[in-house]
């Protein structure tokens, strides 16, 4: 029996874990696709409004409990608003505030800071409908620097808004108008929905401040860029009020009227019944000798019926001042049952007024006891005011000092990040100059090294002329000095061929020890010229360009003898070989570079025999070390060509 041998069974094992391993991950991958089309499924279904609370609450559970099970924050956080915006709906106010603070919680977490803005937006809604309008101002205030790290200018002014309306409702009218004022920079042209109500907050700040022109000019905005009917309404009513205040009342009693013809008795009653108020009112302020009583009881009767505290508290303020002059014991009645109201609603402004009034009307043996509980309230109103505008001051204070502190922080952590970047570059830049040093140090050394053979191979060549010439050569010219002074050797025929031999052989090896000793300086074209001039005569003719003054000038003196060499070479194997009666050689520089052309129409070679090139193979050497190239196109019976291309 075969064992499969250890390795082999390891290897196995891997592949089938991984194998393993890949399809658990693509069942998760198709698990969890499936689970989040299966939330955005209970999700839709729970966010449509004509479903029963019960019904959305249901699904809304069924999308929790999966998204809890597949730990899908980001989809945990759209639910729990969804499930804060349901329970808005009812009475159960304990859980909408639950599912905003987890929505706070969970996109904190996820580091996710437009959630977490929407979160304490949530939180700041459900204090301000507890009336706990310090704690909403905290958090429409934490909202609005989420906001501003985002950028999301329609976000930040809305926050910025509605912390001017609780400004405002707060009796804090200087810093109400400032924030109404950021706000509105931040909602122009992108929000004509709040662009318009900031507007109108503005408006309502500056009139509390008495001051009615610049009032009206906000009044008159709102209205311009207003997109809401109701809103308009409301903005038309709250400028008649403006009006009314400055003693415009003509102009004050033609919003009313317009107003009441726009509005549906019927369908708006409370709207209605406010404006018909407000207008009779204004019509005794014009003319207090006009008698409009009933106009007012037929307000204050609808509105007691209908069992609207704020509209009965403000008819009674009407009613009060109207009966001053013409029914003591009226006005006194309606002043306490104001002040009664006031108590019970906690409206210490309006239960001021129904105090000053009780101070003014009542017998002198109540006077004393009116008086006190008016100093009292007044003085808990003005303490109250301060520290609720302490208390404002305070928040924005310490968001502006954690903002300053964050902005310090993350500059410091920018001046680390750009040491740290400022390190990478100086490493990268001297990594850089290591590749480029030893680059150069590479081309260079061989480049050296390249020179140093030719150099190299120069000397031995002219070591090797030098003993041809000084030893071949003198015994050859010994030997044709001996041979000639032997009695009737000259005579004969063929000895005298002999004798001419030697001869040729002596002045090639004279030749070839000169041509080691070439002019590479200013004279070198001159020395070039000569060399092809040399190779002419009766049977060829080399015709070559006339080169311009200096042109030879920026050639090193290595690469013009290697050249000078190179045509020796295809001039000696012309004449060897070719049988050309012409030959060209042409001279040319293309921008850095040198380029010969040699043509001759001699009988040429079939260039894929290696025989025929073996002779090519020296001058490819010379071309190569020099960092240069040469080409051959040549045939049989075509004549002959050569290109050669260096750098100068």
């Amino acid at each position: 029996m075969r064992f499969i041998k250890p390795t082999l069974l390891l290897l196995l094992s891997i592949l089938f874990l991984l194998n393993c391993v890949s399809k658990n991950s693509e069942n998760s991958k198709s698990e969890i696709s499936i689970v989040h089309d299966s939330i955005a499924y209970y999700y839709s279904i729970a966010k449509k409004t004509k479903k029963p609370i019960s019904k959305k609450l249901l699904y809304a559970n069924k999308a929790q409990t999966l998204a809890i099970k597949q730990r899908l924050n980001s989809n945990l956080i759209d639910i729990y608003s969804l499930k804060n915006a349901i329970f808005s709906k009812t009475k159960l106010n304990d859980s909408t505030l639950i599912y905003a603070r987890k929505m706070l919680n969970t996109a904190t977490i996820e580091k996710d800071t437009s959630k977490m803005g929407k979160a304490y937006n949530k939180l700041a809604i459900y204090y301000k409908k507890q009336y706990s309008f310090d704690s909403a101002y905290f958090y429409f205030n934490k909202s609005k620097e989420k906001y501003l790290l985002k950028n999301d200018s329609i976000q930040i002014g809305r926050r910025l808004s509605s912390m001017s309306k609780i400004l405002i409702d707060n009796n804090d009218y200087y810093e109400g108008e400032t924030q109404a004022i950021e706000a509105l920079q931040y909602l122009e042209n992108n929000d004509s929905l709040y662009f318009s109500r900031t507007l109108n907050f503005a408006a309502l700040s500056l009139r509390a401040q008495s001051q009615y022109k610049k009032a009206l000019n906000y009044h008159d905005r709102s209205l311009k860029y207003s997109t809401n009917l109701n809103d308009s309404n409301i903005f038309l009513n709250s400028k008649g009020v403006t009006l009314k205040n400055s003693k415009n009342y003509v102009e004050a009693l033609s919003i009313y009227n317009d107003l009441l013809k726009e509005i549906d008795s019927k369908k708006q009653l409370k709207e209605y019944i406010r404006i018909w108020d407000n207008k009779n009112f204004t019509a005794w302020l014009s003319d207090t000798s006009k008698n409009l009583e009933l106009e007012l009881l037929k307000a204050y009767k609808v509105r007691k019926d209908s069992g609207y505290i704020q509209g009965v508290i403000a008819s009674h303020a009407h009613l009060m001042k109207y009966y001053e002059k013409k029914d003591k014991t009226k006005s006194i009645s309606h002043a306490k049952l104001l002040y009664q109201l006031t108590v019970e609603q906690n409206n210490v402004e309006d239960r001021l007024e129904a105090l000053t009034y009780l101070k003014k009307l009542s017998p002198s043996s109540e006077y004393i006891k009116y008086d006190v509980k008016h100093d009292r309230i007044y003085d808990s109103i003005n303490m109250a005011r301060a520290t609720s505008r302490n208390k404002y001051a305070a928040i924005r204070y310490n968001s502006a000092k954690e903002r300053k502190e964050n902005l310090q922080l993350k500059a410091q952590q920018q001046i680390v990040l750009q040491k740290q970047k400022t390190k990478n570059i100086i490493y990268l830049g001297l990594g850089i100059l290591t590749i480029l040093s030893s680059t150069f140090l590479f081309f260079y050394l061989r480049t050296k090294h390249k020179k140093e053979k030719i150099q190299e191979r120069h000397t031995t060549e002219k070591r090797l002329s030098k003993k041809l010439h000084d030893e071949v050569g003198n015994d050859l010219y010994y030997l044709l000095l001996q041979l000639q002074k032997i009695s009737g050797f000259d005579s004969d025929h063929e000895n005298l061929k002999i004798l001419k031999g030697f001869d040729t052989v002596y002045h090639k090896i004279r030749d070839f020890s000169r041509d080691h000793k070439i002019e590479t300086g200013e004279e070198y074209g001159d020395e070039l010229l000569a060399l092809l001039d040399s190779y002419g005569d009766q049977e060829t003719k080399v015709i070559t360009s006339e080169l311009e003054p200096g042109f030879w000038s920026e050639v090193s003196p290595l690469k013009k003898e290697e050249l000078y060499w190179v045509l020796k070479e295809l001039l000696t194997n012309m004449k060897r070989h070719s049988q050309a009666n012409i030959v060209a050689i042409t001279f040319a520089k293309e921008k850095r570079k040198i380029k010969v052309n040699y043509i001759d129409d001699g009988i040429g070679m079939n260039l894929s025999k290696s025989t025929s090139k073996n002779g090519l193979v020296n001058v490819e050497t010379r071309m190569k070390d020099i960092g240069g190239t040469i080409t051959f196109d040549s045939k049989p019976k075509e004549g002959f060509k050569a290109t050669i291309v260096f750098s100068s």
